[in-house]
Order: C-alpha cells, then structure tokens, then sequence
C-alpha cells in the first residue's frame, strides 16, 4: 500500500537527493582542502543550519528568554572559534613566516 503513494517517492526524492548533493560537495571538499580542517567545517555548518531549522520549524526560539538566545549564540560562536583555529596556514607563505609561532607555542 506504501508504494502505491505517491507521497513516498516524493520523500525519497526529498531524502535522496540532497544526500547525493552533499555526497558530491564532500568529496569535491575533500580533493581540494586539508581533512583536518573540511570534516570539521562541514560538520558545523550541518549542526548550524539543523538547529537552526529546528528552532524555526519547531518555534523553539519563540520560548526563549534573553540568557537563552545569549547562551545559544555563544555556543555557536565557540563552535567556529575552535574551527578558526583549525585552519591551516597559508601553504603559499614561507616557513620563516611561521618560525616565531612555533618557537612560541614550544
């Protein structure tokens, strides 16, 4: 009876298709920048824009107090401080640029 829907093949369309998208967009990702940096980067931008779709759709955002949304964001905002400090260095700078960082960080 399921397959008799049309409502089922539109939700497997709805299922499929952006899975093949972000599939593509992946590995396209993952051909041109370092791992470290496009997992991690990919996986945020997920986790922002579900949340975010979640409050809307679920008017979870509705209910919040000002230390709610204050707290929200601030998440958010150490979510992509910690992605800021992934990225890797300027491969097109010299090592020299570098030395005095790593001879602080030691």
């Amino acid at each position: 009876y399921v397959f008799t829907e049309w409502f089922t093949y539109f939700s497997a369309a709805l299922f499929v298709l952006p899975t093949v998208w972000y599939l593509y967009r992946l590995s396209d990702a993952l051909s041109k920048y370092s791992t470290l940096f496009i997992i991690p980067l990919l996986q945020a931008t997920y986790i922002l824009f579900a949340t975010f779709a979640g409050g809307i759709y679920f008017q979870e955002f509705a209910a919040y107090k000002w230390w709610q949304f204050l707290s929200f964001f601030s998440g958010i905002a150490i979510m992509f401080f910690g992605l800021f400090l992934l990225i890797p260095p300027n491969p097109e700078t010299s090592v020299e640029q570098h030395a005095p960082a790593q001879e602080r960080r030691n």
